[in-house]
């Protein structure tokens, strides 16, 4: 009948709420039933301290968890009892977590994503490119483009710059300049956002009725575009735009 819904008592695999609820599960289940704390600069990481000061970490994104401890033994357990919750399979020493490398050398914990590098090279033709130093020297600035838009190569260098993210966000913070670099220089000629070339993007205070003046992000006395100031005299949360 058309006038008619349905209400549903358990959230259901695929819709739109179905991530909202399974997270609040899984986050009740350890913080209430396994003690538990949330930490509140990360909300994937929880802190599990026994009384003997022992502490077992559990890592989780989405559907993978990892737990770390200095006691095997007592992270077995507190993996025993995760796994009576949730339909799960126990995979032994961590080799890898999201597509990050785990290897043990010693004492040491070496992580890297040479798996994902390869491939991220493979998909773009350059495995057998020249290297190049980093971080970036100083006064670097990529230089402007004098040619047209190109849709096809624009949209190339969207999905490089987001594979080199990913990277920087995981095993490598010693290219982090030089990506953001780019990822900037980009987003102010209009080949990352789409915005026509001469674009300014930036981010506005959260601080109420208090005027502000933005520049772009990163756009040091060295940048060769000008700067241009966008004002927002309500600042909230949001993007501003000018040309």
């Amino acid at each position: 009948k058309e006038q008619l819904v349905y209400r549903l008592h358990k959230a259901l695999y695929g819709l739109k709420q179905a991530g909202r609820v399974w997270w609040k599960t899984l986050q009740d289940f350890l913080t209430k039933d396994m003690g538990f704390t949330r930490l509140s600069s990360d909300a994937g990481i929880f802190i599990y301290k026994m009384k003997d000061n022992e502490v077992i970490i559990a890592v989780i994104y989405v559907d993978d968890a990892l737990f770390v401890g200095r006691d095997l033994s007592k992270v077995n357990e507190v993996k025993v009892i995760f796994m009576s919750k949730w339909d799960c399979r126990d995979l032994g020493d961590a080799k890898d977590f999201l597509r990050m490398r785990i290897r043990r050398k010693g004492k040491q914990i070496l992580l890297d994503q040479r798996d994902y590098l390869d491939k991220v090279l493979e998909r773009f033709d350059l495995s057998n490119a020249r290297t190049a130093e980093t971080p970036l020297p100083a006064g670097y600035y990529p230089a402007p483009n004098t040619e047209a838009p190109d849709a096809k190569r624009i949209k190339e260098f969207q999905v490089m710059i987001g594979s080199l993210l990913y990277l920087t966000l995981g095993t490598r913070p010693d290219i982090v300049f030089a990506v953001a670099e780019l990822f900037t220089s980009a987003g102010i000629r209009g080949y990352l956002h789409g915005y026509p070339p001469g674009t300014h993007v930036g981010t506005c205070t959260r601080r109420p009725s208090v005027p502000v003046t933005v520049y772009p992000r990163g756009c040091g006395s060295g940048c060769p575009v000008p700067r241009v100031p966008m004002v927002n005299t309500r600042a909230y949360p949001r993007l501003l735009v000018s040309q």
